[in-house]
């Protein structure tokens, strides 16, 4: 996701920004962010995100002080370099002939005269459609956690600011001894039970929503939950995102988006599921605990 065009209904507000290319933060913003006031815009528009994230920042956020503010206030201090910005965004692909809805949790720093120009630190996925929503509440505490882990993760390896949410696709070897919780119809694809077992031993859990919200807000020890988002439409053309959240430090494991290109593409694809298995951890040298 290193160039996208994205027509954002930021902040939920009348008009649309079209962004042709994020603006990466340089090293010396990334070393300011802890002397910035982080500003929480809250627009009033989707209320019960808002008074989730409200809720997860109040209980959660230790990086920098914080505050909240509305559109007005956040289109007023924009150009302050000394204040950063925490937000839900809300829009589409452009070239996404579904025309999906997608929400996100967005970082960014001020320092610039417009909204296209403000360097973006994260770009978290929440939702795909209304019924994602439910989980972004659920989850939220994890989600904003994910937020402050990236922004410390950046100070310590600046350099991977460009790679975005794509530098975790490489963490599947602290997988080992967790056991990952997930919906069956995460899975993008009819797998079979005998799959399961070769894949993953008894180290995979099938859940109902209630009991992963209850792993991930408990931070149930040893266990990592699979969330998949995507359209509720049925039309090819959307995104599909995967994260691996793990449940006690709330981490992000794994995150991998891909295009949907018809059937059997919604969730974990075949080859995913094959990434994230035992036979290929052991394969790298990965030690395997049965839990």
């Amino acid at each position: 996701m290193k160039k996208y065009i994205f027509t954002f209904l930021l902040l939920f507000l009348a008009c649309s920004v079209i962004a042709q290319k994020r603006v990466v933060p340089t090293q010396e913003q990334i070393a300011r962010v802890e002397r910035t006031t982080t500003n929480i815009v809250l627009t009033g528009e989707n209320m019960l995100l808002e008074a989730a994230l409200r809720s997860a920042v109040e209980k959660n956020w230790t990086i920098t002080p914080v505050t909240f503010i509305d559109n007005e206030e956040f289109l007023e201090n924009i150009e302050d370099a000394n204040r950063t910005f925490l937000l839900l965004v809300n829009g589409t692909f452009k070239k996404d002939k579904s025309q999906s809805n997608y929400i996100f949790l967005n970082f960014l720093m001020g320092g610039a005269t417009t909204i296209d120009e403000l360097s973006d630190f994260i770009l978290l996925p929440l939702a795909c459609g209304e019924n994602d929503e439910d989980l972004a509440i659920l989850f939220m505490n994890a989600y904003v956690n994910i937020v402050q882990q990236h922004l410390k993760l950046l100070q310590e390896k600046p350099k991977q600011a460009r790679a975005e949410l794509d530098t975790y696709n490489s963490g599947i070897d602290k997988l080992t001894g967790r056991q990952i919780v997930m919906h069956r119809s995460a899975i993008a694809y009819d797998v079979t039970d005998g799959e399961i077992v070769e894949l993953f031993n008894n180290n995979i859990s099938f859940v109902t929503d209630l009991e992963m919200e209850h792993a991930v807000n408990t931070q149930a020890k040893n266990k990592v939950a699979a969330i998949t988002l995507f359209p509720d439409n049925e039309q090819s053309g959307g995104y599909c995102y995967n994260l691996l959240i793990a449940c006690d430090t709330h981490e992000l494991l794994y995150f991998k988006r891909h295009k949907i290109r018809g059937n059997n593409q919604r969730g974990f694809l075949k080859e995913e599921l094959k990434r994230i298995s035992i036979p290929f951890r052991d394969k790298k040298g990965i030690p395997f605990i049965n839990l």
